[in-house]
């Protein structure tokens, strides 16, 4: 089975950043930040502190860079999050040089996942997939070496083609896989 959409910048963004998150290496280096992040914020703080509050006792001063490091840890998760976006739309945005949307075209067959975009070719084995996940709005392959295809539910004319495409990969990947899996 066939499907062709186009895909806008915004929904490959989304589509890396769902592909990121199940990373393991990616969520240690999330947390990393996160703790480095408090932590910086709280010793340039408290040096700041101590270098020009001279009216406030040593614990007051502590106090002071302790809780500037809290909220610096509760902004941080967000901070991040807006940061890998905006980097990764500027990514795409020189890749995709200036065009709001690129053809994609993925293929389910014997042999794997095929996907065409930008004048480029890449197939996955059927044993290289992971997991298949479906969302609200796309069908999601995640390969066992970081890779993902994402297939976009609006290129199917119907539910029905959907649930056809769905029981098709499911087919494919359950006959490569000793732990067959249902969607």
């Amino acid at each position: 089975m066939r499907v062709y959409f186009d895909a806008t910048l915004d929904e490959a963004v989304d589509a890396s950043l769902r592909a990121l998150s199940r990373s393991r290496s990616m969520r240690s280096f999330r947390w990393a930040d996160y703790v480095g992040g408090a932590i910086l914020t709280g010793i340039v703080t408290g040096f700041g502190i101590f270098l020009l509050s001279d009216h406030l006792a040593v614990q007051e001063r502590l106090i002071t860079c302790g809780i500037v490091g809290v909220i610096a840890a509760c902004l941080f998760p967000f901070l991040h999050a807006w940061t890998i976006k905006r980097r990764l739309r500027k990514y795409y945005a020189e890749q995709l040089r200036g065009k709001r949307t690129f053809s994609v075209e993925v293929e389910l067959s014997p042999a794997g996942v095929i996907v065409t975009q930008n004048e480029c070719t890449i197939a996955f084995a059927w044993p290289q997939v992971d997991v298949i996940e479906e969302s609200l709005d796309t069908i999601d392959f995640f390969m066992r070496n970081g890779g993902s295809v994402t297939v976009r539910k609006r290129a199917f004319q119907s539910r029905e083609s959907i649930a056809e495409f769905v029981q098709e990969a499911m087919q494919y990947f359950n006959s490569t896989h000793d732990r067959p899996v249902s969607a």
